[in-house]
């Protein structure tokens, strides 16, 4: 949990150029200088300031503005996840307060899809196998021949990364990935190790606490409360706690007795917009938070019961990266540098 949360945090920093966060610094590329490697990346001296080419994996301010609108646009369904929006700053290009679970859905479904047009080709694969490779490693069926093929292929992903990406990106965090699989063939599946449903019991716990000298009591009243009223409702006809619009419903006519379809042939998705043609938007097939199929565990993760529904084809599913043909750019020539000032550290764009 805490793995995933800090790659999805180096990324997002490192694209955004976040200060004090990014891994690509004025630092980073002294490192760089020390080492005498990567001469493409060494900071150049224009006058009393630095002069940083652009790395692969950097985005001019449009892009960064424009990777935020993408996040900023998607409206999750009831009960999926919380609401990135108000974490999500488009005019100041920055993504803060995230927790884990948001962590989690930005770097499984929507990271990859935000940069596929905005990164080039070779470093958004890059990027796409990280998102994959979590993605498989929280699947709630898991096989250890699958678990032996994604320790082959996360070193190989991480081997590509260290072409891209500058070496103060690896961290302790990032080489750890490489010891999940075989956790996960001792420990089992994720979902039985995750903490994420004891913290969402745990906030509700808090957040019935209204007399903090006696806690215990006010949490043992609002539990009594709950379990009481939930009992009533189902004796009572109307709008109740169980049968309510969800929160992103309310502008939706509730319809009863339709005629067309079942309720256990629809099928839960949101959209997530296109970064380049904002009259497209993909179609991400979700399911609903603490729901399982026990009765049909190796399709649990198509999240669907109606044998005439095709599932939704994964557009980032199958993402090879040749290491030994494939080229990596030393720099973006399509965009500018920034200068950096060495007393203060302080950004500029060249533009």
């Amino acid at each position: 949990m805490h793995i995933g949360k800090n790659v999805s945090e180096s990324l997002l920093n490192t694209f955004l150029g976040t200060d004090g966060k990014s891994k690509d610094n004025l630092n980073s590329r002294l490192d760089l200088q020390a080492l005498g490697i990567r001469s493409d990346l060494h900071p150049i001296e224009v006058e009393d300031q630095l002069y940083l080419s652009p790395a692969p994996y950097s985005m001019s301010p449009a892009e960064r503005k424009l990777f935020c609108q993408v996040l900023k646009g998607v409206k999750f369904p009831d009960g999926y996840a919380a609401d990135i929006r108000h974490n999500v700053h488009v005019n100041e290009r920055k993504i803060i307060g995230l927790k884990s679970h948001e962590c989690h859905i930005i770097l499984q479904h929507l990271l990859p899809l935000a940069v596929r047009k905005i990164l080039p080709t070779i470093v958004s694969a890059g990027v796409i196998r990280i998102s994959n490779f979590f993605k498989k490693l929280s699947a709630p069926v898991i096989r250890i021949s699958d678990m032996k093929s994604l320790e082959a292929d996360i070193a190989e992903t991480l081997s590509f990364l260290e072409t891209i990406f500058l070496p103060s990106f690896f961290d302790i965090m990032v080489h750890l990935m490489v010891h999940l699989p075989a956790q996960a063939k001792i420990a089992g599946p994720a979902h039985f190790r995750s903490m994420w449903p004891i913290e969402r019991y745990l906030m509700r716990l808090k957040g019935s606490v209204h007399t903090k000298s006696h806690c215990e009591g006010s949490i043992m009243e609002w539990s009594m409360f709950t379990e009481c009223l939930t009992f009533c409702a189902r004796y009572l006809h109307g709008e109740s706690q169980l049968n309510h619009l969800d929160a992103n419903d309310e502008d939706c006519e509730k319809l009863s007795d339709e005629p067309f379809i079942l309720a256990s042939q629809a099928v839960q998705v949101y959209y997530v917009p296109d970064p380049i043609d904002i009259e497209w938007a993909a179609v991400v097939q979700s399911k609903a938070r603490d729901v399982y199929d026990l009765d049909n565990l190796e399709n649990e993760h198509i999240d669907n019961d109606n044998q005439f529904f095709a599932p939704l084809v994964d557009l980032n599913g199958n993402v090879t990266i040749d290491i030994v043909n494939g080229i990596v750019p030393a720099v973006r020539r399509d965009k500018d540098g920034y200068l950096v000032d060495p007393k203060t550290s302080k950004t500029k764009s060249t533009k």
